[in-house]
C-alpha cells in the first residue's frame, strides 16, 4: 500500500519551496525522503517530539536579498501590487481609501463524510494541529481546523440549518484564510443527501407540478406539509418546516417524509455540495481562478470493506462518487493543487496505521509548506523601505481600519451632522459630543468624517480619524497620540523632517512630538481636523483614560491655532475630567424621531434583504417610542430575523437592557445555559476581550459546560466544539469590537449596556465572578512562559492576565510568588508608560493587601537587573531603576541598579578625573541616573560629582545644545536648589533658559518650563524682590517676574487655564508676588492654582495639598492667625496620611504649624513640631541644609517660649551660621536669623548685642526688599520695640 501519485502545494519535487515569485530559493527534505520514517502511528509521542517534525520547528526564511521584482506590499491580497496613490489617500485620511482587512490565519474547511472519515479527523485535531498552530505562532499564522461533527446545535439541526451553516462556514474559510481553505477528504461513501432546506417560489411550483404530472399523491402532500412561503425572505421564499422533535431517540418524527423528498428532488450530497461550493463551480467557474495553496484533495479507496460491506464505508452511489473523485483529481491537475490519492489494501489494523500515517504526514506538510511560503514572503516584504516598510503597512492597516469603521449606515440627525462639519470646516477649537451609549455617536462621527474627506479627497485637509478601542494602537492614549504622530510624520515629510529631530525622538514622549509637529503643520497654513470616538472606550488600565490632560493637552492645545479643529465624542459621566480643557464646547447628541427610526428600521432591512410583516414592523415601532435609541433599533431589528413572515406572536422589550436579556435568553436556550453563562462571563471579566481558542480552552474547564454540551459522547480533544464558540460569536458580532491585544485577536463588547447587562445576568455574586477568574487562572497557567518553548518570545498573555486576576481575587501570597519569580513580567511592561503603571499598580495592591512580607519590590526588581539574565538588556535595566526610582521612591535599590549598568572598569574614584574620557553615551546617561538618585537620597556631594561629569562630558561630545545636556543641565540646577546653594541653581538655571531660547522657538513648552524654573530660582536666591524703581536690581526683579509670566503666557496658550501645568505656573507667580510682600495678588494666584488643582488633580493629589501650606502660610504673614490656623492644620494632617513619613514636604508642615503655634503663645506643642523638623530635615536634607536652617528658627522661638532661653541660643545660632554661609550675609533669610537672635538676646539681658542683631536684620531687609515691603515693617517694628525697651546708653 502506498501514496500512488502526490503533488504537494508548491513543491514540483521535495527539495524545493518557492518564494514570492515563484523561484527556488530553499532546499526543504520532504518527511517521504527522512532517513527515519516511523510507519506506526503513536499519537502518545507527541508530534514536536518526533525527529523530522521537530527538525522542521528549528525553519526559518533564508535572508536573501530582495529581487526588484517582488512587491513591497504582499498582504493587501493575492494579486494587490503596491499602489502610491491608495496610499497617500490613506494617509491624508480619505474615507474612500482602505486596505483590505489582514489576513493571518490559515482557516480549513474540513469536507467529508463523517463516519467513515472519524479516524483521520480525529488524528487531525490530536496529532496534527496541536503541531501547525506551534509552528504557524512562530510566523504569526494562526492555524484553525473547522470541524463540522461538533457544534452544530441542536437549534441549527431542528431549523433545518445544517448546510446553511457548513456553506458559510466554506465562505468564511475561503475569505478569512491567508493560505488553504478547503480540505476534500473523499474515500468509499458519497454520503448524506437532505431534502433541499429551502426552494424559491419557482422551484417550488415546478416540483408541484411535476407531482402533478407523475400522480404523487404523497409527495403532494409532502411538499404542501413540509414547505411555507416566508414572505420576510428577500425574494421570498419557501422553507421547510422545523420538524418535531424527538429528544430521546435524537430524530426528527418526519424523518420519512424527508427521506421521500430527498429521493424526489434527488439533491447532491451535503459533501458534494461543500465540494461545489468550496472551489468546483465557485463564482460560476471551475476553480482556475484559485491560487495553487488554497485547496488540498486526499482521495482514499480501501480494497475490501468486508463482505457484505460496512455501511461505514460504503453506500449505494458509487456511480456519483466516482464522477466527483474524478472532477475533484481534475481539478487538481489543473491548477496543481494539493493532491493524494491513497489505497488501502483493508480495514485491517496494520494497514490502516500505515495509511493514517501517511494521510497525516501529508496533510501536516501540506500546511506547514504554505506556512513556509508566508513566511519567506512576509521576510521579503519586511525588507523594503518606506511604503513597504512593516511600521508603514501597519499604519496603513490601523487607519484603514478606521475608515472602514466610518462606513456605517447612517439616517437623518442632519441639523448636528452640519453643525459639527461645519465646526471642522472652521479649522478652530474642539467640540465634545456627548450621549449615553447606544445613541449613535460613533455611527454621526463616521458620517461627519465621510463629507469632510468627500469635501476635499486630495486635501488641503487631512483627516485624523480615531474610533477608540477598536485596534491595538487606539486602545491606550499613549498608541493613539503616537499613531497620529506617524500619519502626519507620513502626510508632511518634508515639515516632519524641519520640525522634529532624533533628539525628539530620544527624549520627547509622542504626545509631546505630536504637539510640536501640529504645531508645525499649522504654521505652514496646512488644515488638520482630528475626530476622536469614544473617550471611554481607553483601556481600563491606562492612566489616560480618567486623566485626559497625560494626552489631550496636546490636542486641545492645538485647538488654539487657527487651522486646527477637533471633534470628540463620549459618555456623559467621562465629561469632568474633558471640562478642565480649554477652547471646547460640549454638544448634546439629539434623541432619534419617530420619523428616523422608521427610515433606520427601513434601511437595515435594506441592507440585510429581510423584509418585515406590516404587523411585525409595527410593533417594532412602537415598543421603540419607549427607548428611541440606535442601539434598541439594532437589536431588536436583528432579533427580527428570526422571524417567519407568519409569526404574529413576537417577544419585544421596549427598552436596550431588556433587548439584551432577550438575546441572552435566546443564546441560552439555543446553546446551553452554562456555555452561554461561561462565555459571557470570561468576555466580559477580561480587558479587551478573549481570543476565540482562549474563549473555547477557558469555558472547556467548566465540567457543567461539557456535561451539557455533550450529551452522548465528547469531542476527541475533550474541548467545546469550535463551531459552537462560533456561533456564538456570530450572534453576538454586530455588538463586539474586533482587537488585537498581546499579538491576539480578541473580541469584546463594544457598547457598555452589554457588559453592564452581563454583570447583572452572571457576575453579580462574589462567587460567580471568584469561579470565572479561577478558571482563567487555570487556563494560563499551564500556557508556556515563552511562544513555542524558544525562550526569547514571551507570552505576554500570560504574564498579564496572571497577575491582574490574583489581584482580583486578592490572592496574595500567589500574587508575591508570581511577581518574584518571573521577570517576563516585568520586561513586557517597561516600554511604555501604562504598562508601566500597570505593573507597579500590582506590587502596591500586594503591600496594602499582604502588609510587609517577604515579597519586596525593592528586593525582587534589583535581582531581575542584575541576574545576567539575556531577557533583562541594557535597556531594561535602565528602565528598571527608573521604575524603582519613579513609581516607588526606592532610591537605593534604584542606585544599586544604575550603578552595576554602569559597567565601567576602572576604580570609581578615576571617573572624576579630569583627564578620564567617557563617549559612550549609555554610559553617560546611566551617570546623569546615579547623580539624580544620590540628590533625591540628599548625598549632594556624591551627586555633583556624577552630575557634573556627565555634564562635562556630553559637552564636549555631543556639544552643550543637545537634550541629552540640556535634560543633566536641568539635574544640576535641581540639585543645587535641594542642596540650598541657590547661586550655583541660579547660574545653571540661566544658562539652561538661553540655551534653551536659543534653541526652540520661543513658544515651545520648553522655553517656558526653563523660564519658570529660572524664576523660581531667582525666588529662592532672594534675586527676584521687587526693588526700588532707582534700585540697580530692579531690572533683575522685573526680568524674572517677565520670565514667570512669559511661562504662564505659552502654558496658557498650550494648556488653557484649566490645566495642572498652568496652575503651577501660576503657583510659582504667586511665590514670586508673595516674598515681594505683595499679599492680594499672591492670594489671587493661589487661590486660583488651587481651584484648578482640585479640578484637575483632584483633593487627594500631592500638589494641591501643597496649597493648604502655601495659602496658610500667607496668611500668617498677613498676620490673620484665625485663617492661618485650620488651613496648616489640614495640611500637616493630610500630608501625614498619604505621604511616606521621612518625605521632606512633612517637615515643611511640621515647620508651619510649628512658627503659628509660636505665635499663638502654644509653646509646648511648637516645640514638639519643630523638634520634629529640625530631626526630620537633618537626617533627610542634611544638617547645614538651608531649610533645616528654617527649622532651627522655629524651634529657637518654641523654646524661647518654654523659657529655656540657653537651648534658643544655641538653635538660632545655628540658623544663622547656616543661612550667612550657605546663603549668604545680604539674602533676605538672614534677616530673619538675625531677628531671631535679637530676640534671644533680649531675653538673655544682652541688650547691645540685641540691637545689634535687629540693626543687621534692618540693613539686610531695606537693602533687599522694595520699600513698603510688609518685612521691613517687621525688622523696623523689632527695632522699636528694642528701642524703646532698652535705650542705648550714651
Amino acid at each position: 500500500m502506498g501514496c500512488s501519485e502526490s503533488k504537494h502545494a508548491y513543491l514540483k519535487n521535495a527539495h524545493e519551496v518557492l518564494d514570492v515569485r515563484g523561484n527556488a530559493s530553499l532546499r526543504i527534505l520532504s518527511w517521504r525522503e527522512h532517513p527515519q520514517q516511523d510507519f506506526v502511528v503513536d499519537t502518545s509521542i507527541d508530534r514536536k517530539e518526533r525527529t523530522y517534525w521537530k527538525d522542521v520547528l528549528e525553519w526559518t526564511p533564508r535572508e536573501e536579498k530582495k529581487s526588484q521584482e517582488v512587491d513591497n506590499v504582499e498582504f493587501l491580497s493575492d494579486d494587490d501590487n503596491y499602489n502610491y496613490n491608495l496610499h497617500k489617500r490613506i494617509i491624508n485620511g480619505d474615507l474612500k481609501a482602505s486596505l483590505p482587512p489582514e489576513k493571518n490565519s490559515i482557516r480549513i474547511f474540513l469536507s467529508s463524510t463523517f463516519n467513515d472519515y472519524a479516524e483521520e479527523r480525529n488524528l487531525l485535531l490530536k496529532d496534527v494541529l496541536p503541531y501547525l498552530k506551534l509552528f504557524g505562532s512562530k510566523f504569526g499564522v494562526e492555524v484553525i481546523l473547522r470541524e463540522m461533527r461538533w457544534g452544530i446545535s441542536d437549534q441549527a439541526v431542528k431549523q433545518n440549518r445544517t448546510i446553511e451553516l457548513c456553506m458559510n462556514e466554506i465562505e468564511n474559510c475561503r475569505n478569512v484564510s491567508i493560505g488553504p481553505f478547503f480540505c476534500l477528504m473523499l474515500g468509499n461513501r458519497y454520503g448524506y443527501r437532505p431534502a433541499p432546506p429551502m426552494l424559491s417560489m419557482s422551484e417550488y411550483d415546478d416540483a408541484l407540478q411535476r407531482a402533478k404530472e407523475e400522480h404523487n399523491e404523497i409527495i403532494l402532500t409532502a411538499l404542501k406539509s413540509s414547505y411555507r412561503l416566508d414572505e420576510n425572505l428577500q425574494p421570498p421564499s419557501y422553507v421547510i418546516f422545523t420538524p418535531k422533535f424527538d429528544e430521546r431517540k435524537n430524530k426528527s418524527v418526519d424523518d420519512d417524509v424527508q427521506e421521500l423528498l430527498a429521493d424526489f428532488f434527488d439533491p447532491p450530497s451535503v459533501t458534494e455540495q461543500e465540494v461545489l461550493n468550496g472551489f468546483l463551480t465557485h463564482n460560476g467557474n471551475s476553480g482556475s481562478s484559485l491560487s495553487v495553496e488554497k485547496v488540498g484533495i486526499f482521495h482514499r479507496h480501501i480494497d475490501n470493506v468486508g463482505d457484505p460491506p460496512s455501511p461505514i464505508y460504503y453506500d449505494e452511489f458509487e456511480e456519483r462518487l466516482y464522477d466527483l473523485k474524478l472532477r475533484a483529481r481534475s481539478f487538481a491537475e489543473a491548477n496543481s493543487a494539493c493532491f493524494h490519492q491513497y489505497r488501502v489494501p483493508s480495514l485491517e489494523k496494520s494497514d490502516m496505521d500505515r495509511y493514517l500515517l501517511e494521510f497525516a504526514n501529508d496533510f501536516c506538510q501540506w500546511i506547514i509548506e504554505s506556512i513556509q511560503g508566508i513566511a519567506i514572503k512576509r521576510a521579503s516584504a519586511s525588507e523594503g523601505v518606506c511604503e513597504g516598510d512593516p511600521l508603514t503597512l501597519l499604519l496603513l492597516r490601523e487607519i484603514s481600519t478606521h475608515h472602514d469603521h466610518a462606513q456605517r449606515a447612517f439616517v437623518g440627525r442632519e441639523e448636528i451632522v452640519k453643525k459639527l462639519v461645519q465646526h471642522c470646516e472652521a479649522g478652530k477649537g474642539a467640540v465634545v459630543l456627548r450621549g449615553s451609549s447606544g445613541t449613535g455617536k460613533t455611527t454621526l462621527l463616521g458620517q461627519v468624517a465621510q463629507r469632510i474627506s468627500i469635501a476635499s479627497p486630495d486635501g488641503p485637509v487631512i483627516v485624523l480619524l480615531r474610533f477608540l478601542g477598536t485596534t491595538p494602537a487606539s486602545s491606550t492614549s499613549e498608541a493613539v497620540a503616537a499613531s497620529m504622530l506617524q500619519q502626519l510624520t507620513m502626510a508632511f515629510p518634508e515639515i516632519a523632517s524641519n520640525a522634529l529631530s532624533k533628539e525628539d525622538s530620544d527624549t520627547m514622549r509622542s504626545a509631546a512630538r505630536f504637539l510640536k509637529l501640529v504645531r508645525a503643520i499649522s504654521s505652514r497654513g496646512k488644515r488638520i481636523v482630528m475626530i476622536i470616538d469614544s473617550l471611554d472606550q481607553l483601556d481600563s488600565s491606562d492612566p489616560g483614560r480618567d486623566s485626559y490632560e497625560s494626552w489631550l493637552p496636546t490636542l486641545f492645545g492645538a485647538g488654539v491655532l487657527s487651522n486646527v479643529a477637533i471633534l470628540l465624542s463620549a459618555l456623559p459621566d467621562h465629561l469632568e475630567s474633558i471640562k478642565a480643557m480649554p477652547f471646547h464646547r460640549i454638544e448634546e447628541l439629539p434623541q432619534f424621531t419617530m420619523e428616523e427610526g422608521e427610515e433606520m428600521l427601513d434601511r437595515l432591512c435594506q441592507n440585510h434583504a429581510h423584509g418585515l410583516e406590516k404587523k411585525q414592523r409595527a410593533d417594532i415601532l412602537k415598543q421603540f417610542r419607549h427607548d428611541q435609541s440606535t442601539l434598541f433599533l439594532t437589536i431588536a431589528f436583528l432579533q427580527s430575523l428570526r422571524w417567519k413572515s407568519w409569526d404574529t406572536e413576537m417577544e419585544i422589550p421596549n427598552n436596550v437592557k431588556g433587548q439584551i436579556a432577550l438575546l441572552i435568553k435566546q443564546l441560552s436556550e439555543d446553546f446551553g445555559t452554562n456555555l452561554v453563562r461561561a462565555f459571557v462571563s470570561h468576555l466580559t471579566l477580561t480587558p479587551g476581550g478573549m481570543n476565540v481558542d482562549e474563549l473555547r480552552e477557558v469555558v472547556s474547564i467548566d465540567e457543567d459546560v461539557l456535561v451539557e454540551v455533550f450529551k452522548w459522547h465528547r469531542s476527541p480533544d475533550g474541548l467545546v466544539p469550535p463551531l459552537l464558540i462560533f456561533e456564538i460569536i456570530g450572534r453576538l458580532e454586530p455588538y463586539l469590537v474586533t482587537r488585537k491585544v498581546d499579538d491576539l485577536e480578541t473580541r469584546f463588547w463594544y457598547h457598555r449596556a452589554f457588559w453592564e447587562a452581563a454583570e447583572a445576568e452572571f457576575l453579580s455574586s462574589a462567587e460567580s465572578i471568584t469561579m470565572t477568574h479561577r478558571q482563567a487562572i487555570e487556563f494560563y497557567s499551564k500556557q508556556p512562559t515563552y511562544v513555542n518553548g524558544s525562550g526569547t518570545k514571551i507570552n505576554c498573555r500570560k504574564m498579564r492576565q496572571l497577575p491582574r486576576r490574583l489581584r482580583e481575587l486578592e490572592d496574595w501570597p500567589a500574587l508575591g510568588d508570581f511577581l518574584t519569580n518571573n521577570p517576563e513580567a516585568l520586561t513586557i511592561e517597561l516600554d511604555s508608560e501604562v504598562g508601566q503603571a500597570r505593573y507597579a499598580s500590582y506590587w502596591r495592591s500586594l503591600k496594602e493587601g499582604n502588609g510587609d512580607t517577604e515579597y519586596n519590590v525593592e528586593i525582587a526588581l534589583p535581582s531581575f537587573a542584575l541576574s545576567g539574565n539575556e531577557l533583562i538588556n541594557e535597556g531594561h535595566v535602565f528602565l528598571i531603576g527608573d521604575f524603582l526610582k519613579e513609581y516607588f521612591n526606592s532610591y537605593e535599590a534604584s542606585l544599586k541598579v544604575f550603578m552595576v549598568a554602569l559597567q565601567l572598569d576602572v576604580n570609581s574614584e578615576d571617573i572624576f578625573e579630569q583627564n578620564f574620557r567617557i563617549t559612550d553615551s549609555r554610559q553617560l546617561d546611566c551617570m546623569s541616573r546615579i547623580g539624580d538618585v544620590y540628590t533625591r537620597l540628599s548625598q549632594y556631594d556624591e551627586a555633583y560629582k556624577w552630575l557634573f561629569k556627565s555634564y562635562s562630558e556630553l559637552k564636549r561630545n555631543v556639544g552643550e545644545e543637545h537634550n541629552a545636556t540640556l535634560r543633566v543641565l536641568t539635574l544640576l540646577s535641581r540639585l543645587m536648589k535641594d542642596w540650598g546653594r541657590y547661586k550655583e541653581s541660579l547660574n545653571y538655571d540661566t544658562q539652561l533658559y538661553e540655551l534653551s531660547l536659543k534653541k526652540f522657538d520661543e513658544h515651545d513648552e520648553r522655553v517656558a518650563d526653563a523660564a519658570r524654573q529660572l524664576a523660581r530660582t531667582h525666588y529662592l536666591s532672594g534675586r527676584n524682590l521687587l526693588y526700588g524703581v532707582q534700585h540697580p536690581q530692579t531690572a533683575v526683579a522685573l526680568n524674572c517676574l517677565g520670565m514667570a509670566n512669559k511661562a504662564y503666557e505659552v502654558k496658557l496658550e498650550l494648556y488653557g487655564k484649566n490645566h495642572s501645568d498652568t496652575a503651577v505656573t501660576i503657583d510659582n507667580i504667586g511665590s514670586l508676588y508673595h516674598l515681594n510682600g505683595m499679599f492680594d495678588e499672591a492670594m489671587e494666584c493661589y487661590e486660583e492654582a488651587w481651584e484648578i488643582k482640585k479640578e484637575t488633580l483632584g483633593e487627594d493629589h500631592a500638589d494641591t495639598i501643597m496649597m493648604y501650606g502655601q495659602i496658610g502660610r500667607l496668611y500668617h504673614d498677613k498676620g490673620e492667625l484665625d485663617k492661618a490656623l485650620p488651613l496648616l492644620k489640614t495640611n500637616m494632617r493630610v500630608r501625614t496620611e498619604i505621604l511616606d513619613p521621612r518625605h521632606p514636604q512633612i517637615a515643611v508642615a511640621k515647620n508651619s504649624l510649628a512658627a503659628i503655634l509660636v505665635d499663638l503663645d502654644q509653646f509646648e506643642e511648637a516645640f514638639n513640631l519643630a523638634k520634629e523638623s529640625v530631626e526630620l530635615r537633618s537626617d533627610v536634607l542634611g544638617a547645614r541644609h538651608p531649610y533645616t536652617a528654617f527649622a532651627y528658627d522655629t524651634l529657637a522661638l518654641a523654646e524661647l517660649g518654654r523659657g529655656n532661653v540657653d537651648a534658643a541660643e544655641t538653635a538660632a545660632e545655628i540658623s544663622a551660621d547656616i543661612r550667612t554661609d550657605i546663603l549668604g550675609p545680604s539674602h533676605p533669610r538672614c534677616a530673619v536669623a538675625h531677628m531671631t537672635l535679637a530676640k534671644v538676646r533680649s531675653a538673655q539681658g544682652q541688650y547691645e548685642e540685641a540691637l545689634d542683631e535687629a540693626r543687621k536684620a534692618k540693613e539686610v531687609n531695606d537693602t533687599a526688599l522694595r520699600e513698603g515691603h510688609p518685612f521691613r515693617k517687621l525688622t523696623d517694628d523689632l527695632l522699636r520695640d528694642l528701642i524703646t525697651k532698652h535705650p542705648p546708653r550714651h
